[in-house]
């Protein structure tokens, strides 16, 4: 049966209800089958089918598999990618150049004396037919990977080269490929670690070094008075007992043990912190503990920042700079999503709670007044803070918030991927929870991008925003420090979308802005702007060089908005 017979079929025949149950098991072995096989579902109940009532005991028994093949090890996120790349976090956020599919220099950049429009010059790859060779096969689409290391040398003199990332990147049809700096530098304790896991020695050990510094093996020889016959043998074996078969998968290797050792030595702040050290947590008034991070200037302009689910509680080093150079006290909770073992079943409960424990926190940090900005699935949230804490909340700014399923409205022009679990979860929630196992197990094996391109695919912005080092940093550091809630806190931020908002939407309070941007696939500016004129809040938008993710795409322009409604009014 192809898709246009799933669309207008109506009675569930044997034929349609078997391949319906087979492919729903199958999703226990391939995770991204589930997308598809939701949306077909959805399809056929628009169509007045009861295909998703049929179904639910069989997903319901397909998430109980799921568990118990998958999640046996439920901690290991050191493979998350949201590209498809294996970049890891050595690798320089600034392109350093372009080029396209013909090897020509699209950006020049920091290109090897090459201008735009020029082909990328012999030398660039010292000289090696075979190492162009791989390129030439990379950039045209040959080569499977989404990403590679190799050695770019910047003048016909530059004997030693510099370490480059290249990756993939679609514009327009256009296959592009951005070029970074490797920047790996060289951790005695990281280093000493490495040599212990592989079973190096000393001298194999020093030989990593020198490569890993961006020194030739030339450079080696000559420091360690070797011919360069024998050092070339000494990395033969290195390359051998490390499973390699070239320097560059070396350096990546190195690369990818010191991010995993890094991430298991780091706290929920993101610095190196001992074994007896702790999560930052207020004590507030009734005795409880409220963990927190804290970035930008202390004492600056207070604003109450409340994390989406994919980030966590983590800002990029962009936006922790601009925040600290424009003096800005960003107080960040974890969010109940983040916090709790469970997801309640009375989340409306749960929304009330924690506005009130906000209030609680800002009594504990000595903030009387503060604006707030909520994104994602913290916006309900945001909502209720304001409610609760009437004028000690002088403004909302809300980000890549969703509306709720319950609001009355047309949800046809929503994106199909985002709509079909949630409509599916009227019926029964484990369609939902089913979705968010697929989505945690895909990160494990380091393939997220699998949901999030389908997710985003009318949106190549935030596709690239996903792909870019410093968002994945974030998004890494907060699914490491909790593993075991990974899962249960996404499916806590879906089962809102699906509650009344009507006590929060309609509560008076402080002004409300939703920053809208105009690759936002999830809601369009025409959707946002009628449910905010139903609800007395100020839509702003489209908003260009922006989709879901306008406080990665637009820091600056979140910054302003917030400064316009902070206490002092911007002053």
């Amino acid at each position: 049966m192809d898709d246009e017979e799933w669309e207008v079929a109506g009675e569930l025949d044997d034929a349609f209800r078997d391949r319906l149950i087979r492919e729903a098991y199958e999703v226990v072995a391939a995770p991204e089958h589930l997308f598809d096989l939701q949306l077909r579902v959805a399809k056929a109940a628009d169509k007045g089918s009861d295909a998703p009532r049929m179904l639910a005991p069989h997903i319901e028994q397909v998430g109980e598999i799921f568990d118990r093949v998958h999640f046996a090890e439920d901690s290991d996120f050191a493979g998350l990618s949201l590209g498809p790349s294996t970049e890891k976090h050595g690798f320089d956020t600034a392109i350093a150049f372009t080029l396209d599919n013909a090897l020509r220099i699209v950006d020049g950049g920091q290109a090897p004396s090459g201008v735009p429009g020029e082909t990328l010059p012999d030398f660039a790859t010292g000289f090696d037919a075979e190492r162009r060779q791989r390129l030439r096969q990379f950039v045209e689409g040959r080569d499977s990977r989404q990403s590679m290391i190799l050695r770019i040398h910047r003048t016909p003199e530059d004997e030693r080269g510099v370490p480059m990332v290249a990756t993939v990147r679609e514009r327009e049809d256009q296959r592009l490929i951005d070029l970074r700096r490797l920047s790996l530098s060289w951790d005695d304790p990281v280093a000493a670690e490495f040599a212990t896991a592989m079973g190096l020695s000393t001298a194999e050990s020093e030989l990593m070094r020198y490569l890993v510094e961006g020194r030739s093996l030339t450079d080696f020889a000559a420091d360690r008075d070797r011919s360069i016959g024998t050092a070339r043998n000494q990395l033969k074996a290195t390359m051998r007992k490390l499973g390699v078969a070239s320097q560059s998968e070396l350096v990546a290797l190195y690369a990818g043990f010191s991010e995993t050792w890094r991430l298991g030595q780091m706290g929920p702040t993101g610095s190196l912190q001992s074994e007896s050290a702790t999560q930052p947590a207020a004590v507030l008034a009734d005795g409880s503990e409220m963990p927190f991070e804290r970035s930008g200037m202390p004492g600056g302009t207070p604003v109450l920042v409340l994390h989406g689910s994919i980030e966590g509680p983590f800002l990029t080093p962009d936006l922790e700079q601009r925040a600290k150079t424009e003096a800005f006290d960003l107080i960040i909770p974890w969010m109940p999503f983040y916090t709790q073992l469970d997801a309640s079943e009375d989340v409306l409960t749960g929304v009330d709670d924690f506005a009130h424990r906000a209030g609680m926190l800002l009594d504990a940090l000595g903030i009387e007044r503060c604006v707030v900005l909520a994104t994602g699935f913290s916006s309900v949230y945001g909502l209720a803070v304001r409610a609760h804490l009437g004028d000690r909340i002088s403004g909302v700014v809300l980000t890549g918030s969703p509306i709720p399923m319950r609001d009355g409205r047309d949800t046809a022009t929503r994106n199909p991927l985002w709509r079909a679990p949630l409509l599916l979860a009227r019926t029964s929630p484990a369609f939902l929870q089913l979705l968010v196992r697929a989505v945690v197990r895909l990160s494990m094996r380091g393939e997220t991008y699998r949901y999030f391109d389908r997710l985003l695919e009318k949106s190549p912005l935030d596709r690239e925003t996903l792909r870019r080092p410093d968002v994945q940093a974030a998004v890494r550091r907060a699914f490491v420090s909790r593993p075991d809630r990974a899962a249960r806190g996404m499916t806590m931020g879906l089962l809102l979308i699906l509650q009344d908002w009507s006590r929060w939407l309609d509560a008076p309070g402080a002004p409300v802005r939703v920053l809208v941007g105009e690759e936002d696939t999830i809601h369009d500016f025409p959707t946002q702007l009628a449910h905010c004129s139903a609800h007395g809040f100020e839509a702003v938008g489209p908003i260009a060089g922006a989709g879901g993710f306008i406080l990665f795409q637009r820091p600056g322009l979140v910054l302003d908005h917030l400064r316009q409604l902070s206490p002092t009014g911007g002053a």
